[in-house]
């Protein structure tokens, strides 16, 4: 039991120097899990449905397989972090993504592809996190904006370089 407790408390250590979206990454998907099984067993306490139990516990497995899939991809840094200005926000109609133009410190202006509830603003700097093993170039420049989507794992807003906040 104490060898238990000692492994858990390094995963919280671990985890307090997340980036704050992979850590809510990870939380999130865990509660889900873990309230869906609480719904499912107060289901079967009331109706007695094993099914839905078994289905719940099969979800509540899947979620912290995911949740573990990343923890261990902060923990190894497996992401690759892009920052700067937001200078243009383009819905699509169709589909699930919008368009979205960063311009970098460096100068170079990208066009990324994101989930159209990302609620990035023009004008605003953010900090993007990226999943490295998602990285599929395919010569493409359309297609590697649309695969690299899927990699996308959150954001935050970033203070601009050289102030106090962004100094560590």
């Amino acid at each position: 039991m104490k060898r238990v407790l000692n492994v858990l408390k390094q995963i919280v250590s671990t985890m307090t120097q997340f980036p704050a979206p992979l850590l809510r990454k990870i939380v999130i998907t865990s509660l889900i899990g873990a309230g869906c099984t609480i719904f499912g067993l107060a289901y079967w306490i009331a109706a007695k449905d094993r099914i839905l139990l078994f289905l719940s516990l099969a979800l509540l497995i899947a979620c912290l397989c995911r949740a573990w899939s990343f923890y261990r991809l902060a923990a190894q840094q497996k992401y690759k972090v892009m920052e700067g200005v937001c200078v243009g926000v383009t819905p699509h109609l169709l589909g699930k993504h919008k368009e979205v133009r960063l311009l970098e410190d460096s100068g170079e202006e990208r066009n990324l592809r994101l989930p159209k509830n990302c609620g990035l603003k023009t004008g605003r700097r953010y900090r993007l996190y990226f999943d490295e093993r998602n990285q599929q170039l395919t010569g493409s420049g359309f297609l590697d904006v649309a695969l690299a989507a899927n990699g996308f794992l959150g954001y935050d807003e970033a203070a601009a370089p050289g102030t106090p906040a962004d100094v560590e």
